[in-house]
Parts: structure tokens; sequence; C-alpha cells
């Protein structure tokens, strides 16, 4: 019988292949049971694929359905000590509905490069949804509060009265920081219109809506929508939670 000895170096490097080996092959449904606690409002029905190549389904932040999104880890990022997913939600023509990613770090959470459109629900009262749709977005959190925002929103409220006004293009902004808050002001080429959605740390959410001098013929439909008159304006306003 033939004994083989291996020395301390190659045990180091058997062990080091080894956990490599188990990193390589991870299946994307084990990372996020581990990472993700019970008690998080990120929420899936499940995943599958590898976590460098795999595809997490029926996606959820809270109330805000994001869908099924492919996601892979970044492994350039995890040299500087960070977790970094790519995603893209994939769509029948084969170009990404929504696309970014997001990075944890030892000094907070980053959404890099997002693109493209969130549909959210009834944001306002009167509103069915709003279709939100990003352009480089990029926001920068640490403890929850806003550090850094930028890149550009647009929102398509789905409203009769938006249809009335014939705002086809919707209301557009850019994302800023304000007081630790992520605040996404948005108006129309005008100006005349404007919706301003203020993102708490917590997840909560304020929704300004204000109509700058609406046409008389639409008095009566906006107070049925719940608008009231303030100062040669009509404004609707909601709080709500994200997650």
């Amino acid at each position: 019988m033939i004994a083989f000895q291996l020395s301390r170096r190659t045990w180091i490097a058997a062990s080091l292949v080894f956990t490599l080996a188990l990193i390589a092959l991870m299946p994307m449904r084990f990372l996020l049971s581990t990472t993700i606690p019970n008690s998080s409002a990120i929420a899936a029905s499940g995943a599958s694929g590898s976590i460098w190549a795999g595809r997490i389904f029926d996606m959820r932040a809270g109330s805000v359905s994001i869908g099924t999104i492919d996601a892979g880890l970044r492994p350039f990022a995890l040299l500087t000590g960070d977790y970094s997913f790519a995603f893209s939600q994939p769509n029948a023509t084969g170009a990404p509905l929504l696309r970014g990613r997001i990075t944890k770090s030892f000094g907070g959470v980053s959404v890099e490069q997002l693109n493209g459109p969130i549909l959210l629900g009834e944001l306002l009262p009167g509103m069915s949804a709003v279709r939100l749709e990003f352009e480089d977005l990029s926001v920068d959190l640490s403890d929850g509060r806003c550090r850094t925002a930028s890149g550009s929103v647009r929102s398509r409220p789905d409203s009769q009265i938006f249809a009335i006004l014939g705002i086809g293009d919707g209301l557009i902004g850019r994302a800023r920081c304000d007081k630790g808050d992520l605040l996404l002001p948005m108006a129309s080429g005008s100006g005349m219109e404007r919706l301003e959605l203020r993102v708490f740390s917590g997840g909560t959410y304020n929704a300004k809506l204000v109509l700058q001098q609406p046409a008389a013929e639409l008095v009566p439909l906006l107070n049925q929508a719940g608008l009231t008159p303030v100062a040669g304006a009509y404004r609707l306003s909601a709080k709500g939670k994200f997650w």
C-alpha cells in the first residue's frame, strides 16, 4: 500500500482550488436564500443558474414589482471587497427593458446606471398606475440616506387628466438628494404641470402633483379627482410606502 504525504503548501493550494470551485458553481438560489433575510422587503419566487449568470423570477422590492431579471455577480468588484450585481430585464425582442447595477460596499448601497421603466401602483389617488422611465440614474445610499444622485427620470401617469391636457411626453426631471432624501422633481415642457416624488430612508414616500392655472372646463374633473385649489393652482398629495 502506497501512502501519499502532501505538504502544507499543497494542502493550502488544494483548499483554495476547492473553495474557488464552490464559489464558481454556487447557484443563484442559494445566494438569495443566504443573503436576503425573511424580514427583507426584497422577495422573489425563485432563481436559476449560477451567481455569475443567473435568473431571478418575480422579483419585488416592497410594493414595487420588478419582474423576472437576469443577474450576475461582477467578479472585479470582489477585489475591492464589494458585492456588485449587474442585472437586466429580458423581453420578447431580446432588448432589456430594465438594466443597471446594484453594489453593496462597506460604505452603503448604490444603484448605478439604471435605465428603463418601472411601473408603480397607485402613486396618487385617481391614478391607477404611474410609469417611471429612468435614464442613467445613479443613487448612492449610506445608512439609508441619499448621499449622491444623478440621472433623469420621466413619469407617464395613467390618468384621464393627463390625457385631456395632452401631455404625451410625460413629466421629466433630474434626480437629486435633498436633506438625505431621494428627490425626483418632474415637470412638463411648459412647467405648468409638476409631479414631485420624495423617497425617505425607511422606504416611505411623499408624492405631490401641482397643476398651474388649469382651464376652467377642467375644474369639475379636478375636483372629482380630489385635487384642491391653492393659489392659482390645483394640488394633490399622497403618502405611501414602497418597502
